[in-house]
């Protein structure tokens, strides 16, 4: 087993497997992030512990399906705008896009299911997917058994009980996608675009502004969507406005710049006006609040990476 613990958010986020995916962190609580993976006979297990909240954007790998399962009550998980309950998954499908949003310091599971013969056929699923609090006790059971087990044997990935251990997981998992699915309600209006859509346009507008300053009055202008449907979109995925989203994708792509950068030929002056930032006081108070640091210290600390 690998076990991993770390004090910085974008080190963690490098360490987790079987998606694609960019994290932007908010709302740091702990400044620990930890993650322990495994794998056998062809399954990735994982659990993160996360000391912060984060909006996770990405698309799952095309060898496998994807079970992610919410393990903090006191949390509020959004997945593609909907908000998972006690006894719901996230399902990726193969190559499929996805959103969670949290808010703060959480903990999460993961199982990746191989794909093709000799493996089940699981069928497709919607992102959302509801279980009995049983089957998902028993999930969350089983992870942590396998993990601990891992953890306390050298040779578990070859054992016998390695085997027994990933067949009784693939019968829970066959048993949790291959029932009746129960309905999980979308309280949201119905734009014009899709929520999807909306997203997606949104999303195309920030990629292809990259460090220019973007309005809520843009993306409104782009989706062709009322303020107060744009509002409810990102509210639904997000867990905050379009306004908020801005500044907090802002917050994290200075910090990227500044780990990256050479402190010898630049900055900090540089890279904030670089990706549109002017008010350098109101900023850095941002800055300080979440990765608890002044951006002159990250572009210091950039030259031991």
């Amino acid at each position: 087993m690998k076990s991993f613990e770390f004090n910085e958010f974008d080190a963690f986020a490098e360490t987790v497997r079987d998606v694609d995916a960019v994290m932007t962190m908010q709302n740091p609580e702990h400044r620990v992030w930890k993650i322990k993976q495994t794998a056998l006979e062809g399954l990735h297990v994982q659990l993160g512990q996360v000391g912060s909240g984060n909006i996770v954007e990405g698309q799952s790998w095309s060898d496998g399906i994807l079970l992610y399962l919410p393990l903090s009550a006191d949390v509020t998980y959004r997945v593609n705008g909907v908000t998972l309950g006690a006894e719901d998954f996230m399902v990726l499908d193969p190559s499929r896009e996805f959103c969670i949003a949290t808010k703060y310091a959480h903990d999460w599971c993961t199982v990746l299911l191989p794909q093709g013969d000799p493996s089940p056929d699981y069928g497709t699923h919607d992102v959302a997917w509801r279980a009995t609090r049983e089957l998902g006790g028993r999930f969350q059971y089983a992870v942590r058994e396998i993990l601990r087990a891992s953890a306390n044997s050298t040779y578990f990935a070859d054992s016998v009980g390695a085997k027994v251990a990933a067949a009784q997981l693939q019968e829970l998992a066959s048993a949790i996608l291959t029932k009746p699915k129960l309905s999980i309600t979308v309280n949201s209006g119905r734009p014009r675009l899709s929520r999807k859509n909306v997203l997606q346009v949104c999303n195309e507008m920030i990629e292809a502004r990259a460090g220019l300053p973007i309005r809520v009055a843009d993306l409104i202008a782009a989706t062709g969507v009322p303020e107060r449907t744009l509002r409810q979109v990102f509210q639904d995925y997000f867990g905050m406005g379009p306004l908020r989203y801005l500044k907090l994708r802002q917050l994290n792509q200075v910090f990227a710049a500044l780990r990256t950068a050479d402190p010898k030929t630049t900055k900090v002056g540089d890279v904030l006006v670089a990706n549109g930032i002017w008010e350098f006081g109101r900023f850095s108070s941002n800055y300080r609040r979440l990765f608890g640091e002044n951006p002159s210290q990250t572009l210091r600390g950039s030259q031991a990476k």
